[in-house]
């Protein structure tokens, strides 16, 4: 049985907690090495797939539904649209903004998301920023398999190397901290669009 398999930039990869051991346990997937990205991300700092039983396209929506991202991420507690967004009845388009609302034991903070990439069951990227400061970009992609689709999730950072010294007190590394993140993510994205697939 394959694991899902998380890396990053050489010498970049980062060290696994006890919680990962207890989650992998439930991961029944098949995972292949990653292609290279599109040319909006070409170098993310974390990757990770899982091949799912359902269709691409029933993946694209339950992510690119933004508000239901509390249900997947173990930092993410809500998530509300901008009330200037254009999110049509199919889903958010590019340029859509949302403010994203986190917490990791007693710290809470927020950020402001913009869409960048929405195309259905194939696509889907945003950039995450605090203000005017870059802090990081979120992709996701959806591969047709022939047995339903493989997801990938990419992370890549990008605050300035002073905005990462003022935040590691307060926030730790976050590169192991999105390696737990992305993959259960990925192990409850899997979890629902299952269920809902059989359902």
């Amino acid at each position: 049985m394959a694991e899902p398999l998380a890396r990053g930039r050489p010498g970049a990869q980062a060290s696994r907690g006890p919680e990962y051991a207890v989650s992998r346990r439930q991961c029944h997937a098949v995972h292949t090495r990653r292609r290279p990205t599109a040319r909006e991300n070409p170098m993310p700092d974390l990757t990770e797939s899982i091949t799912v039983h359902s269709s691409a396209d029933a993946l694209y929506r339950l992510v690119s539904d933004l508000p239901r991202m509390s249900e997947w991420s173990p930092e993410c507690t809500r998530v509300t649209w901008s009330s200037s967004s254009d999110e049509s009845a199919e889903g958010p388009v590019p340029g859509a903004r949302f403010v994203g609302h986190n917490r990791v034991g007693v710290v809470r903070w927020f950020t402001f998301g913009r869409v960048l990439t929405a195309q259905p069951g194939r696509r889907f990227t945003f950039d995450i920023t605090f203000g005017p400061i870059p802090i990081s970009r979120w992709d996701y992609e959806f591969t047709p398999t022939a047995t339903g689709c493989e997801v990938t999730e990419s992370w890549t950072d990008h605050r300035p190397s002073v905005l990462k010294l003022l935040f590691r007190p307060v926030f730790g590394n976050r590169a192991p901290r999105n390696v737990h993140g992305i993959h259960t993510t990925l192990i409850r994205l899997k979890s629902a669009a299952e269920a809902t697939a059989r359902a």
